[in-house]
């Protein structure tokens, strides 16, 4: 989650191409024709199923939508980041275990060792390049290390 969110800030000003549909932002645009008709429909199909359904929920939906248009899946945002910096980026095993360990609370493709060490290695190099640091550095039971 972390590497998340430093992604957002270190790959702000990058534009990348859209994920879904070029012509989506427009469509889904706050007030658009389409967005209002597929806001209504998605609430009153949610209505159906509960009554607890609010149109703020369906609005968000359509926010998420948004989102995953405009920027890259975190694997290939987590890749990008760490190619703009110059460094190895951490194993897919690793960064396949962020939906389960933040939504289930558990590892499901790593051991929690290796996956401790990989992440901090990851993000202890990442800020180290970030602030324009170069050379040794050492962690505490890893060991010294190089950016």
């Amino acid at each position: 989650m972390l590497l998340d969110r430093i992604s957002r800030f270190l790959l702000a000003g990058i534009a990348f191409e859209k994920q879904i549909d070029e012509g989506l932002d427009k469509k889904l645009a706050s007030g658009a024709p389409e967005r209002v008709v597929l806001e209504n429909s998605l609430t009153e199909i949610f209505e159906g199923l509960t009554t607890k359904w609010t149109p703020e929920r369906t609005s968000g939906i359509v926010n998420t939508v948004l989102m995953w248009n405009n920027e890259p899946s975190y694997p290939i945002k987590i890749k990008s980041m760490f190619q703009e910096k110059g460094l190895a980026e951490p194993s897919k095993k690793t960064l396949q275990n962020r939906h389960s360990l933040a939504h289930e609370g558990e590892l499901k493709s790593v051991g929690a060792s290796e996956y401790f060490t990989s992440i901090t290695l990851s993000v202890t190099g990442l800020v180290l390049k970030t602030l324009g640091y170069s050379g040794n550095y050492f962690i505490l039971g890893i060991g010294e290390q190089t950016v």
